[in-house]
């Protein structure tokens, strides 16, 4: 103790001796090292010395060099040991600051930064700050990539970062960070070779990182895949410890197959691994495991029970996983009180739910959780435990409502589900890749269906409307307020990035996967992702994006003061597992019905079916007559819908109601596009969020057919779509046409853009390259995901005169991703599609009549039904089926498009006719006039004048 006190006085001398002189470089450099390396001086003293030198660095010749940012690395360090993370923080800021802005002087100590990062990132953590501390470990993995430079740093910051997208449920993010650790520990490995363990170690836990997430996906094939062989491997290996893990996820496999009995033997052997290996945090997990296959697939309550209580009585000794922990507590006590609802045992079912809130904090609730900051709510572990909590919370009140119709026990349950929405809009608020959030958005979809049935069965409209809403499209709400909030400088940044990365996926798809080339692309494709998601990350540094960041909820009486202004009534469709709602909305009422799901989806795919081919059709008339009176009354009777404009909203199944046959058997055929002009939207807020600030290029009409199509698409040509085209032309002034070989993929999106009305006569699928909706050019083809935001539309209307532009694959909780949405994706707020394939010469007549009556000012949903009755008046008996003119549907606003009329010289000469004839008659009348007055002056000098006669005669 002694000879540590005299070397801190001789240490605090020293500090003396240079405080008032700047000392030598390599004095210093040596000095740096040696409190680096000792132990014998407190950190306190150390600080004290520290702080000396940098308080003279100023008048040093070595300022902002090695030395300096050595100095204020050293002073982290030290700040951190004494618990002052703040300052720990701020010095080790200014080390990066240093170190980046001279790595051009210094390339060599370029390798410093990922190390400084990740230690920020250690002081950021210890604040409680993770957000902070992620955004440190990405610097420090994305510097150590570019340098191609691998340590134990950025390998912990890559591992961290995935456990990270994990835990927010990012789990497309997650895997490619998992096989892109894998692959810098194998590099680590191999050149560091006494490191192979510990690179042995990280590969293998990013890959069972890898394989819960892809289970979380519900990509079981791909999980199963990657398992092969596993077990012996690690066996082999002499890796035992990554038994567990692998045996645990080999049995949700088992699950999915719907092998009970062996996913649980499968739990019980990775028990048995964890267990030697001394891992009790995951011995928790596999007991947990065991009891849910009990209570959900093989109904045994009594089981279930036993499990989950020995889970609970197991402790964790690993106090690094003490959260962790806390969350398995959380999850197998609202596991507990889901097992209790469904034996009726409802008190004893909400003292678990307590008990798993308790766990985050004794007494929190969902309300108090809501209130938490993003940095608090990022540091929870595996959020779907959250979520799953909120959501059998709120079921258990719906359960205790229908078991004893308690009147607070279904106001409870609305109440937790909104508080559920809430905390998932926080959480997409966080995740990054679009494959993530639409595998939450499904996922989160029994949170919409239960909530719709608890507003049915306590008959809130209201609250059943916001369900709804929040139920579709939020995706694409979200993606159209980014754009109104981004310049075009980001959206450009944007546009690059995304374009580059799917570059390199096409590219990597097409070269092997053992090959060095195809490393190289996965490199660059999670460097550009990443590029990516620090670009999105920062949005929130620009003014304009801070603006109106909230949501607003959309409520019924908006839909009645913005919506139906001009229409007649607002309808709102969701399908369930066990039943079909439609709520509709008047101007005076708003009704909520519940239909049988059974008899929908039996009369509507039929329905579907019979449209879709005419020959079924045309030789079953009347039992598609049937069937579409009958869909008609199942949907719509007893509503008092008043005819007019009809907006619709419909989730999963997609048909045209326009065909649906409104009259009786006997009656004169009356289908319903009689009686209402029909438009479609994504949602009601959809409508009333368009893109602001739309440019004015003053270019009218753009008119695009190929006519002809590439050897390799094995398509027919279009003769006729290129004279359709030039009759179109006809009604604008302003007006571009494009057609045959200049019809290109390329032309198309460098043009369209600036054009009101955008008309395309052309091929299209549902399902092209790589399994998406194609439209297809003379020269190349399109796939939906190419749709890009890039510049800021002018175009009102699109017309995709193509076969199932408007079908998609369907996404539960986002609707149906069709070209009609990825256009409305990028700006473009109305577009007329079709359903199925088409006939050419109908399509091109109904088109030319819905021009014709758009330019006579109607709005595009009345001229749409204007234009489908008169061709029902003029067509042949055939052709009035409703597969000939009921496949196009307009999708978005309905409103009116103001025509620049073009300039008619035909009304021009008939007026110069006209002028020249009034010129013509008034000389030859002027004319005619002159020559009475001469014969009659003429015959004045001839004639005498009788009242001068002297004699009578």
């Amino acid at each position: 103790m002694q000879k540590r006190a005299v070397i801190g006085i001789a240490c605090l001398l020293f500090q003396f001796m240079l405080s008032a002189q700047c000392p030598g470089n390599d004095v210093l450099w040596n000095r740096i090292k040696f409190l680096r390396e000792t132990s014998n001086i407190s950190a306190e003293n150390k600080i004290l010395e520290v702080e000396g030198y940098l308080s003279v660095m100023p008048s040093c010749s070595y300022r902002n060099d090695t030395t300096h940012a050595s100095l204020l690395s050293l002073a982290g360090t030290l700040y951190f040991q004494t618990g002052n993370f703040q300052k720990s923080v701020v010095y080790r800021s200014q080390a990066i600051a240093l170190t980046s802005t001279n790595a051009i002087k210094l390339p060599t100590k370029q390798k410093l930064l990922p190390g400084l990062y990740y230690w920020l990132s250690v002081a950021y953590d210890s604040l409680g700050k993770p957000y902070e501390k992620m955004k440190a470990l990405d610097s420090c993995s994305t510097i150590a990539m570019r340098l191609n430079y691998v340590d134990r740093a950025s390998l912990t910051a890559i591992y961290t970062r995935l456990v990270y997208f994990f835990d927010i449920g990012d789990y497309r993010r997650c895997i490619d960070y998992a096989a892109r650790c894998q692959s810098l520990a194998r590099e680590y490995g191999i050149t560091n070779s006494t490191e192979e363990k510990v690179a042995e170690s990280y590969i293998s836990s990013s890959f069972g990182w890898q394989v819960i997430a892809l289970l979380k996906l519900k990509d079981f094939a791909e999980a199963e895949k990657l398992l092969t062989d596993k077990v012996a491997e690690y066996k082999s290996l002499g890796l035992l410890n990554y038994l567990g893990t692998t045996y645990s996820q080999l049995a949700e496999v088992q699950l999915n197959k719907g092998e009970f009995h062996k996913a649980i033997l499968f739990y019980r052997q990775a028990f048995d691994w964890d267990k030697k290996a001394g891992y009790t945090f995951n011995c928790k997990q596999s007991l947990k495991d065991v009891g849910s296959v009990y209570f959900n697939n093989l109904h045994n309550s009594n089981l279930a029970l036993s499990y989950y209580q020995k889970a609970l009585n197991l402790t964790n000794n690993n106090k690094g996983l003490s959260t962790e922990d806390a969350f398995e507590t959380l999850d197998l006590y609202s596991r507990i009180a889901t097992l209790y609802v469904n034996q009726k045992k409802y008190p004893e079912a909400l003292q678990a739910f307590q008990k798993a809130f308790d766990q985050l904090e004794p007494g929190s609730n969902e309300n108090t959780l809501l209130t938490l900051s993003r940095d608090e709510l990022l540091g929870f572990k595996k959020i779907h435990y959250l979520t799953r909590l909120f959501i059998e919370k709120a079921n258990a009140h719906v359960s205790l409502f229908k078991y004893k119709k308690q009147i607070p026990a279904i106001k409870n349950a609305i109440a937790v589900y909104k508080r559920t929405d809430q905390l998932l809009d926080r959480i997409r608020a966080e995740q990054k890749d679009p494959q993530s959030k639409l595998f939450w958005r499904s996922d989160s979809r029994i949170l919409y269906d239960n909530a719709i049935e608890a507003c049915y069965l306590a008959g809130n409209t209201d609250d059943a409307f916001y369900f709804l809403e929040k139920s579709r499209a939020v995706l694409l709400a979200d993606q159209l307020n980014e754009q109104k909030r981004a310049n075009q400088q980001i959206i450009l940044e944007q546009a690059g990035l995304k374009k580059k990365i799917q570059q390199l996926e096409k590219q990597s798809s097409s070269v092997s996967k053992l090959s060095r080339r195809y490393a190289q692309l996965q490199s660059e494709l999670f460097s550009t992702k990443q590029t990516l998601d620090r670009l999105q990350q920062n949005l929130g540094n620009y003014p304009d994006y801070n603006q109106n960041t909230k949501t607003n909820v959309f409520t019924v009486n908006d839909v009645k003061k913005r919506i139906l202004k001009d229409h007649q009534a607002f309808m709102q469709m969701m399908e369930t597992d066990s039943a079909v709602y439609a709520l509709f909305i008047t101007a005076s009422s708003s009704v909520l019905k519940k239909i049988p799901k059974s008899d929908f989806d039996s009369y509507s795919h039929l329905f579907i079916n019979y449209l879709s081919q005419p020959k079924l059709l045309n030789s079953n008339f009347n039992s598609f007559a049937h069937t579409a009176r009958q869909l008609h009354q199942l949907i719509f009777a007893n509503t008092s819908l008043p005819k007019g404009r009809l907006i619709i909203s419909p989730d999963a199944t997609n048909f045209p109601y326009e065909a649906l046959i409104s009259s009786n058997p006997g009656e004169p055929l009356t289908y319903f596009i009689n009686d209402y002009a029909l438009s479609y939207t994504y949602s009601a807020q959809y409508l009333t969020n368009t893109i602001l600030d739309q440019p004015e290029y003053g270019k009218m009409f753009y008119g695009m057919a190929p006519v002809h199509y590439s050897n390799s698409f094995h398509l027919a040509s279009l003769p006729g779509s290129d004279i359709a085209i030039r009759k179109l032309k006809n009604n604008f002034g302003h007006s571009t046409i494009t057609l045959s070989r200049d019809a290109t993929k390329n032309k198309f999106l460098a043009d369209f853009y600036r054009y009101k009305i955008v008309q395309l006569y052309t091929h299209s699928t549902d399902s092209g390259y790589n399994n998406e909706p194609t439209i297809y050019f003379n020269d190349s083809a399109l796939v939906l995901s190419e749709l890009i935001y890039e510049n800021k539309p002018a175009t009102n209307l699109i017309i995709l005169s193509a076969c199932e532009t408007g079908s998609g694959k369907s996404y539960k909780g986002e609707g149906i991703f069709s070209f009609s949405r990825g256009f409305a994706g990028i700006g473009v707020p109305s577009t007329l599609t079709n359903l199925w394939q088409v006939d050419n010469e109908s399509m091109y007549e109904l088109t030319s009549l819905f021009y014709k009556k758009l330019s006579e000012g109607l709005p595009m949903d009345v001229a749409l039904q204007q234009a489908k009755i008169d061709f029902l008046k003029t067509a042949s008996m055939e052709k009035r089926l409703p597969y000939f003119w009921a496949a196009s549907v307009l999708s978005g606003q309905s409103g009116i498009i103001k025509f620049d009329k073009p300039f008619s010289y035909a009304w021009l000469v008939i007026a110069i006719s006209l002028v020249g004839l009034i010129i013509l008659g008034y000389g030859l009348m002027k004319k005619h006039h002159s020559s009475k007055r001469k014969i009659q002056k003429k015959d004045a000098l001839i004639t005498p004048d009788k009242s001068s006669s002297l004699l009578p005669l």
